[in-house]
């Protein structure tokens, strides 16, 4: 008698099913408040409960304005999208331009409230006019 090896095969279907995405409680709470409703809100709610920013906002509840193209990130701040306000000691559209210290009257910056003296100018305030003298 001829053996007969056989080998059975089980397949179990076992149906996948993939983890619920997580989704943080806060996300959650932002959407579950209508945007409409919530006047200070920069964002909008898709279909998946994601929060999408508004054009100008950032940060994850949106609440972060983008500042001016180009606005220092040291020195620039904004608190609405597109402006650039400086911050103490600095000017300009871009907030690159740094004040001298107050009574400097020969010198530049390149901090804000320093003085440095242009040639041929000394002291504090670079107001003293700098004396050679030569010796023969």
């Amino acid at each position: 008698m001829d053996r007969f090896l056989g080998i059975v095969v089980i397949c179990v279907v076992v149906p996948c099913v993939l983890p619920a995405r997580y989704v943080p409680k806060w996300k959650k709470q932002a959407c579950e408040i209508p945007t409409s409703q919530n006047e200070h809100s920069h964002y909008v709610c898709d279909d998946d409960g994601e929060v999408k920013c508004l054009p100008g906002w950032t940060g994850d509840l949106c609440d972060v304005p983008k500042c001016r193209p180009g606005c220092d990130p040291l020195q620039g701040y904004c608190n609405r999208p597109g402006e650039c306000l400086c911050k103490l000691g600095y000017y300009g559209e871009k907030c690159n331009k740094c004040i001298p210290l107050p009574g400097c009257q020969h010198g530049y910056c390149n901090v804000s409230f320093e003085c440095i003296c242009h040639e041929g100018w000394d002291g504090l305030f670079c107001s003293d006019r700098e004396y050679y003298v030569t010796l023969f």
